[in-house]
């Protein structure tokens, strides 16, 4: 989940469009791990970067869900 190779290859394959679906819990994990700890760190530079917007937030099937991005 947290190497930085995948998410290189996830992030520079897209053509048009990337869309990630994720747990702010995943996002905000902080492992005991140093090298985890480490690729985790991608994960979280990419969100602060990409992340920046909300685009809408509301209920789905029960779940509170956030849905954030840039704006063109």
């Amino acid at each position: 989940l947290f190497d930085v190779r995948r998410l290189n290859v996830a992030l520079s394959r897209a053509k048009h469009k990337v869309i990630v679906v994720a747990s702010t819990q995943v996002l905000d994990y902080i492992a005991s791990d140093a090298g985890i700890q480490a690729q985790s760190q991608s994960w979280k530079n990419y969100r602060q970067q990409w992340c920046t917007e909300v685009l809408w937030e509301g209920i789905y099937q029960g779940h509170w869900v956030s849905v954030r991005g840039r704006k063109k």
